[in-house]
């Protein structure tokens, strides 16, 4: 019997306590496989595409964004409607109102399933230390990567907004307060706080988080102790209703006023500094009803819900593309991917849109996946919305959007409908630091027994269409560990999609220096890259195949260790009764570079007069990346000889040591 547990903080200033740590049941056995081996710093994983729900299928289908076909799916039985995927490193997690389950993106294993802290969407956040989960209206946060906890944060939330670094920013929308949550915290903290009254939404421009004041209409950075800094005026008169997106397209924020069915590009390049702001760009848009805009690569996206259609825009507000949406998908949203693209999904699951860095959109089938769409090709139809496809807009011709945006000055008319310059019910004191008591999440039920029942990863459910095989997904978690000149690779099992898995095809490149392929029997969780060139940085690609071909490869960039180093040289001066005074007696300083990571070495002193019988040396470790410097053992005071260390059979050079202190 699996219970969750409950764990309270003490109680600190300006800090939010209470998290509730999820001891989760497992659903399905996990089927992952991997090697062992220690992950290489600095790696980086390639993510193509992104996974979405298919309720027609009972499946959660992965677009391959280049390709715009279905690559790989998951059976998820009773799939919430309306539910949708946010993805982790290694894992996917459907997210309906009743449950949250996650499944491994390389086994394809549904394996856990949580129950939610409240009924309701929640707005998912993928960044460093998450996925997330915001319940807004709950004031709750799920984290969901490595071990699920629930945070309370106090009171109803806006729209959040996340950091480069991972660190997810809240507004509490009740006090006025801006609160963060580090990837590694278990708290809420909130050191900032907005004027009575005013109103706005956090974004991030570049590297930096934002807060958009609608009330004074000015850009206000969060400094790196999480406090207000210089406000900057956007130049444009915005009202309460105002909606931003959450991140920038090349420093210009974009700002939906739906009343005045403007979209404004508002600059937040230089935040901080006392460059003053450019003027903002604004665009006319024709009559509709707008979702609030999201920011991409390389567009600005609208959703126009009245007549269904997909506005896009580069930085300098022209247009790119007005596409209409496919009959048949639904209640559509937009979705920023882990890639950066735009994405448009609805709750039917039927239809996605993807947004290419053209500002283009193709559209791609998911639902009845099993019939070829057009051109043969199982699961999409791959054909870009481009102008010459029925109901595209050409850019030149969109209606109410000139050919070059107009510039919205600060004598711009203020809509009506702002807020009061206070609100009588919030309260001017700072939070207490304490949150409302919550029985928290609960574990759900579990959904089927252990194994592979039908419709998870089995034959398809009554009713529930043949899904064809298909290349397979990308092998997981793919790491690369430094041994002297060479690099060994492990990798976890991809997902087969319908066909075994036949071969594993590994390649190696690097600018100035041979590079080389190799094919790993399908078994294969391991392979050893020998003769590569010290201190070279080597692009590392692995892909699986099957009967139906190579799939989507995993890819890291991993630098060789450089060539063995020892280098010996006077240290600080020091004092080691009786015979070791200033200023003659001082450390032996010693650098070593290259050698094993995290690895024992013996380092024994020589001196040219006294051998290597006059200090009996250390035993010492090496850091994570094979480097070690000594700067606090073998005192010495001599003169007239040289001194030197070996290591590993390897010698130093040899140090004329000279007689008193250095000047």
């Amino acid at each position: 019997m699996v219970t969750w547990t409950r764990t309270m903080r003490a109680q600190h200033r300006g800090r939010l306590p209470l998290v509730v740590l999820l001891a989760v049941c497992l659903v399905a056995a996990t089927a992952a496989v991997s090697g062992a081996g220690t992950d290489f710093t600095g790696l980086r994983f390639n993510q193509i595409g992104h996974w979405f729900t298919s309720p027609g299928t009972d499946s959660v289908v992965h677009v391959n964004d280049t390709t715009r076909t279905v690559d790989a799916r998951v059976r998820v039985t009773g799939l919430e409607p309306d539910s949708e995927v946010v993805e982790g490193e290694i894992s996917g997690y459907v997210v309906g109102r009743k449950s949250v389950r996650r499944f491994d993106k390389s086994s394809l294993a549904v394996e856990q399933t949580l129950r939610p802290p409240a009924d309701e969407r929640p707005v998912a956040v993928e960044a460093r230390g998450g996925p997330y989960l915001v319940y807004r209206e709950a004031g709750a946060v799920v984290r969901l990567g490595g071990e699920p906890a629930t945070i309370r944060a106090g009171g109803p939330l806006g729209p959040p907004a996340a950091a480069p670094d991972g660190t997810l920013w809240l507004h509490r929308t009740d006090a006025g307060l801006l609160c963060h949550l580090a990837p590694d915290a278990d708290q809420v903290s909130c050191s900032a706080r907005t004027p009575d009254g005013h109103a706005g939404a956090l974004t991030v421009v570049g590297d930096t988080v934002a807060f958009l004041d609608t009330v004074a209409d000015t850009l206000t950075p969060l400094d790196g102790s999480a406090r207000l800094g210089r406000p900057r005026s956007v130049g444009v008169d915005l009202p309460a209703t105002a909606q931003a997106a959450v991140s920038d397209l090349d420093g210009r924020i974009a700002v939906l006023d739906p009343g005045t069915r403007r979209l404004h590009l508002l600059d937040g390049s230089g935040l901080g500094t006392d460059r003053a702001a450019a003027a903002p760009l604004g665009v006319r848009l024709p009559a509709g009803r707008y979702a609030a805009p999201a920011a991409g690569r390389s567009s600005v996206a609208l959703l126009e819900v009245g007549r269904g259609q997909l506005h896009t825009f580069d930085s300098a507000g022209r247009v790119q593309q007005v596409a209409p949406m496919p009959a048949g998908i639904g209640r559509p949203r937009l979705n920023r991917g882990q890639d950066g693209r735009i994405y448009v999904e609805g709750d039917l699951g039927r239809h996605v849109m993807v947004v290419d860095d053209a500002g283009r959109s193709a559209t791609v089938t998911l639902a009845g996946a099993g019939a070829p769409g057009p051109g043969g090709s199982p699961g999409a139809t791959g054909a870009p919305d481009a102008p010459g496809t029925p109901g595209a807009t050409d850019p030149s011709t969109a209606p109410g959007s000139p050919d070059a945006p107009d510039t919205t000055g600060p004598t711009a008319t203020s809509p009506t409908g702002r807020p009061p310059t206070s609100d009588p019910t919030r309260s001017s004191r700072p939070p207490s630091g304490s949150a409302p008591e919550s029985s928290g999440p609960t574990t759900a039920p579990n959904t089927a027994p252990t194994g592979a029942p039908p419709g998870e990863g089995g034959d398809p459910g009554p009713g529930q269409d043949a899904l064809p095989a298909t290349r397979p997904t990308m092998p997981a978690r793919l790491t690369a560990t430094r041994r002297a000149d060479t690099l060994v690779l492990t990798w976890g099992a991809a997902g087969s999609n319908g066909a075994a898995i036949s071969a594993y095809h590994v390649a190696w490149e690097s600018a100035g220096n041979p590079g080389g392929s190799a094919v790993q029997p399908g078994d294969a969780r391991t392979m050893t890259l020998t003769g590569l060139t010290r201190g070279a940085t080597y692009r590392i690609t692995v892909s699986a195949e099957n009967a139906v071909g190579r799939g989507v490869a995993a890819t890291i960039d991993a630098t060789v260790l450089p060539p063995r180093s020892i280098t010996v040289s006077r240290g600080a001066t020091t004092t080691h009764e009786p015979d070791c005074l200033p200023p003659g007696c001082a450390f032996i300083l010693i650098e070593m570079r290259g050698f094993e990571p995290n690895t024992a070495y013996d380092i024994d002193p020589w001196g040219s007069r006294w051998g290597g019988t006059w200090n009996p040396g250390a035993n010492l470790t090496t850091d994570n990346e094979g480097n070690l410097t000594v700067d606090d053992r073998f005192p010495i005071d001599t003169n007239d000889q040289e001194i030197w260390v070996v290591v590993d059979g390897m010698e130093s050079n040899h140090y004329p040591w000279p007689s008193g202190e250095p000047s």
